[in-house]
């Protein structure tokens, strides 16, 4: 009767303690036990002539479930440039952060769906939400370079933003624009193979004020590099066609938006672009 009663008890607990795995009592030898969560998330546990599944690592389950979720969500929202996912994703990043707060990943994420928000209301024209956009970001990337200064990504991540913060004023160009180059540099040390190096590279040539190196040719030149070699990275058509504009090539432009969207039907950025092209000419 003893054991039963602590049985209950612990099953009670095990059940409360986590949505993600189970208690259940079987008996010994038993050959059906169902393990229907994912391995790791059991241990038996003897108790008097019965055994008992019980959890053993739940909330760490639980917590890369709601990871998991939101790498997702930033995933399908920066593919389809949609705000919405964006945001929900951004709701889970800032709960794993309120969580554990010494996570540089987590930090990363969250500024990386900032990032991408920055580039959907810059298509929109709405500049003032997304100068608010980067100024938040910008802070959580430095706490995430802060606690990894070796993860690419985040160096990466910082520079498109300071990229973004450098166009507000002629002040705020100062203020970023020698910044730029040492991340980008950070970013070449770190991994000078990626497609994301290259891709800054690029962009700190066809973002970044003259004065401090700015190149709309030499843009032009390393853009059309990265799509020779990733001919499905997507988002490299998209500045090469901001490159074309500003040379006026707007034949150019548009023919490079149409194979954007070939690569990336959902792509609504490339959509929102096209039909300016298409308005205005």
């Amino acid at each position: 009767m003893r054991n039963l009663i602590l049985l209950t008890v612990i099953m009670i607990i095990t059940t409360k303690a986590n949505l993600f795995c189970q208690a259940e009592e079987i008996n010994p030898g038993d050959n059906n036990i169902r393990m229907e969560k994912e391995e790791g998330c059991y241990q038996e546990m003897k108790v008097g002539t019965h055994t008992v599944i019980t959890n053993t690592n739940s909330v760490s389950y639980e917590k890369e479930n709601k990871f998991s979720k939101g790498k997702r969500l930033l995933e399908k929202g920066r593919w389809k440039y949609d705000e919405d996912i964006l945001e929900n994703a951004i709701l889970i990043f800032q709960y794993m952060i309120k969580e554990e707060d010494s996570n540089y990943l987590y930090y990363y994420y969250l500024a990386y769906a900032y990032e991408r928000l920055i580039l959907i209301n810059d298509i929109e024209d709405k500049k003032d939400k997304s100068e608010d956009y980067a100024k938040k970001a910008l802070h959580i990337i430095e706490r995430s370079i802060q606690l990894n200064d070796n993860f690419p990504e985040s160096h990466y991540i910082l520079a498109r933003i300071q990229i973004r913060l450098a166009k507000v004023s002629w002040l705020m160009g100062a203020r970023y624009g020698p910044k730029i180059g040492k991340e980008r540099d950070r970013v070449l040390e770190l991994n000078s193979n990626s497609p994301q190096a290259s891709l800054l590279l690029a962009l700190t040539y066809l973002e970044t004020p003259r004065f401090f190196g700015g190149n709309v040719n030499k843009a032009i030149e390393k853009l059309e590099e990265i799509i020779k070699l990733n001919p499905m990275f997507d988002e490299a058509y998209i500045h090469l066609s901001q490159a074309y504009k500003r040379k006026r090539w707007y034949d150019k432009e548009k023919e490079i938006l149409e194979k954007a969207l070939k690569i990336n039907p959902y792509n609504l950025y490339a959509r929102k672009i096209l039909k300016k092209v298409v308005i205005n000419n």
